[in-house]
């Protein structure tokens, strides 16, 4: 009776059929960390948009505190010359964005906010009534303001707020 045994030949159909395999598996999780990473830093510029036209809409400061720590975004205003927290309609809760798992909210850089790169401080950003970008003090931004958004191994992507305008910006 003959013994049973993998040939040569069998075994290095395997290992290329492994090897092709890994192949096309580590590229798509490389994707998802980078789609990730654009989805935080596309949710950030929305909600800092958001901020600047309630503030516009309602004549009233508004305000988006980043906290990079919990990767979230939470929005308030001037009420009476008091921030108060925007309630969701939907949750009754002040209204909170998640900027998304896995992506990093390396901080906001400028003297003006002064906050570093880098930082897991919270930072928060205001708009006057005419859309204009404010520090936490309430003073007009006389630099634009950078906040970087990284995942993993892939290059980073910057939003940028307009001091003069309030404009904010995306760039991968």
């Amino acid at each position: 009776m003959r013994a049973r045994a993998f040939t040569l030949v069998e075994l290095i159909v395997v290992i290329v059929i492994l090897a092709i395999m890994a192949a096309t598996v580590v590229p798509s999780v490389a994707v998802s960390a980078q789609a990730r990473q654009r989805s935080a830093a596309l949710l950030l510029a929305r909600d800092l948009m958001y901020a600047q036209s309630r503030a516009v809409s309602t004549g009233r400061r508004g305000w988006v505190t980043i906290n990079p720590a919990t990767e979230t975004a939470t929005y308030s205003e001037d009420v009476n010359s008091v921030a108060t927290a925007i309630i969701d309609p939907a949750t009754g809760a002040q209204m909170t964005t998640v900027l998304g798992a896995g992506a990093v909210i390396d901080g906001v850089a400028g003297t003006a906010i002064g906050n570093v790169t880098g930082s897991t401080i919270a930072v928060t950003i205001g708009f006057d009534w005419q859309g204009r970008p404010v520090d936490a003090l309430g003073a007009l931004l006389t630099a634009n303001q950078t906040i970087t958004v990284t995942a993993g191994s892939a290059s980073a992507i910057t939003v940028t707020i307009v001091a003069e305008t309030g404009a904010v910006t995306v760039a991968w």
